[in-house]
């Protein structure tokens, strides 16, 4: 089994950073091989909607989102990690979202994956439902069946250092594997 987990987060290393760690040393127990990409640290163009892709399935982009593009063609688990950002994912992965244009109308290989969500949040009283809504919708143009979420929150200030929060994400990355 391979995995693919995205972090979208600009600040390394950070809680964001953690988790994607907790969550992949999780999914490496159960004999995943994981790819983590970085794309704070790619070249990744933003999606102009120039419709080039409409016909083919192919961002005409020629830049670093191929790797993401390829990474995604040949994993069963897809995890999106990323502060919440006013409710929303961080721009870093809003705009590899973005780019998954060229699969609306040309999903990718039809095989069976899921997908889901690790975020570390800074407030405790917010309703997270926007957040999980956009992954939902972006696991479904993937073609990955949505298996859930786990967010972090109050965190704002401060670096997730307990050892609970770093064994939820061990804990996830497990289940998701053990769960495909």
């Amino acid at each position: 089994m391979k995995a693919l987990v995205i972090k979208g987060s600009a600040r390394s290393p950070g809680n964001t950073e953690k988790l994607c760690i907790g969550v992949s040393d999780g999914l490496r127990s159960k004999d995943v091989e994981v790819t983590l990409i970085r794309p704070i640290g790619l070249n990744i163009s933003h999606c102009t909607h120039c419709g080039g892709c409409v016909s083919t399935g192919v961002c005409v982009i020629d830049d670093d989102m191929r790797q993401i593009y390829d990474a995604v063609e040949k994993s069963d688990i897809i995890i999106f990690c990323t502060p919440v950002h006013f409710l929303g994912v961080s721009s870093v992965l809003k705009q590899v979202f973005d780019r998954f244009q060229c699969y609306w109308e040309n999903p990718p290989m039809k095989r069976r994956r899921v997908a889901a969500l690790v975020a570390s949040a800074g407030s405790t009283s917010e309703d997270f439902a926007v957040i999980r809504s956009v992954c939902k919708a972006v696991s479904s143009v993937l073609t990955a069946e949505w298996r859930g979420d786990l967010i972090e929150s109050g965190y704002d200030m401060e670096n997730i250092s307990l050892k609970e929060e770093l064994l939820k994400a061990y804990g996830f990355g497990r289940s998701l594997a053990e769960n495909l």
